[in-house]
């Protein structure tokens, strides 16, 4: 699977616009800056499922600003992915359609080790991805995205599935920004649905293609929790997304 397909599936969750060029033609050297990101809370050794659970949230949650370096951090990655198998491991192994039910509805991305930061000249605008499945079979990426010529504007993915046996095949079939800014106070689903219905006035197209797909696996999902990867396991995994359900 190509890794750029996979920068912008989820959570997320994720997009991308036109490149910022030098005169020259070659990417903008001025990137984000890429600090260090904060020192993550200790969990402890988690043992439990419940415990599990509540170490990979707190430590995305602690780890989630994009642009911030840490996004990436093996060491973290080593964390999540450890844990997501072991929570896996204590659960029944279910096949791919019998997750549909609960994996449809909102979602919030809190981490992946496959960050917008690595586009030179885009960065996520805090926290604000999310993404919206539908129980039609296609969801919605939504996300803030900053670029220094554009500055902030909304980001709108979609995407369809077809629940396989182990995975879902997703194919692309829309991206594109809109002017304005997602905010506490926006009706996600309305803005899906808006976008659906064609009511959003469309600006530039962004990544990635239209007809571009992928595979992913809902490695882990309940009420709260959503771990999704491209490979059977975390640790076998190019990348792996961690996200919360949105209340």
């Amino acid at each position: 699977m190509q890794r750029p397909l996979l920068l912008l599936l989820c959570a997320a969750i994720v997009a991308c616009g036109d490149d910022d060029t030098t005169a020259d033609g070659g990417l903008d050297a001025a990137a984000p800056p890429m600090d260090a990101g904060a020192p993550l809370p200790d969990v402890g050794m988690p043992e439990t499922a419940e415990e599990l659970r509540d170490a990979i949230l707190i430590t995305a949650e602690a780890a989630r600003t994009e642009c911030d370096g840490d996004d990436n951090d093996p060491a973290i990655r080593e964390r999540l992915s450890t844990w997501a198998d072991r929570l896996v491991a204590l659960g029944p192994d279910l096949p791919e359609g019998d997750k549909v039910d609960l994996v449809v509805g909102e979602w919030e991305q809190l981490w992946s080790d496959a960050p917008f930061s690595e586009l030179p000249g885009f960065c996520y605008v805090g926290d604000r991805m999310w993404q919206l499945v539908f129980a039609e079979g296609y969801y919605y990426n939504l996300a803030n995205v900053e670029n220094r010529r554009e500055g902030v504007r909304r980001n709108f993915v979609r995407g369809v599935f077809t629940v396989e046996p182990e995975s879902l095949a997703v194919e692309f079939t829309d991206a594109y920004f809109a002017e304005g800014m997602f905010d506490e106070s926006t009706d996600l689903t309305a803005a899906a649905l808006a976008a659906e219905a064609g009511e959003v006035e469309r600006g530039d197209p962004s990544f990635p293609p239209v007809g571009s797909s992928a595979r992913l696996k809902n490695l882990y999902v309940d009420e709260v929790l959503r771990i999704t990867t491209d490979g059977a396991s975390a640790s076998d995994s190019s990348n792996i997304f961690v996200m919360r359900r949105v209340d």
